[in-house]
């Protein structure tokens, strides 16, 4: 798996999840990861519902990142081709239960840039 870029930047990102308890990777989208099954460590471990945290990620040569979540029930959610800059906050969100999830990207000034349906999947038992 690779994490890195060539440039070795940085950029910081807020994440708020409004869901349920999930370990979060945000990685750069790149072919490797595509296809990929295996992330590395959590970029946000056991973030629970109602919390938020600020990361540094590396930053992306496109900018275009794949934000994957494994919740405390071990169901599986993702979301590609996510847009990001440093500020900006990505919030994980339902307007309903878990299966009803989505992610939101905000940028510095509060708009809204990004509103798409989780990908969703289980795990089985362990």
């Amino acid at each position: 798996m690779n994490n890195a870029t060539e440039s070795n930047s940085t950029i910081e990102v807020g994440f708020i999840n409004d869901v349920i308890e999930a370990d979060v990777w945000i990685l750069p989208q790149t072919e490797e990861n595509l296809k990929s099954t295996l992330w590395g460590t959590a970029t946000i471990s056991k973030l629970k519902a109602g919390g938020g945290k600020s990361v540094e990620i590396d930053e992306s040569d496109d900018h275009k990142y794949i934000i994957r979540l494994i919740d405390s029930d071990s169901a599986y959610f993702s979301v590609r081709d996510v847009a990001l800059q440093s500020g900006y906050t990505i919030c994980f969100k339902t307007d309903g239960t878990k299966y009803e999830s989505k992610i939101e990207v905000i940028d510095q000034s509060g708009n809204e840039l990004l509103s798409e349906e989780a990908f969703q999947g289980a795990f089985g038992a362990q």
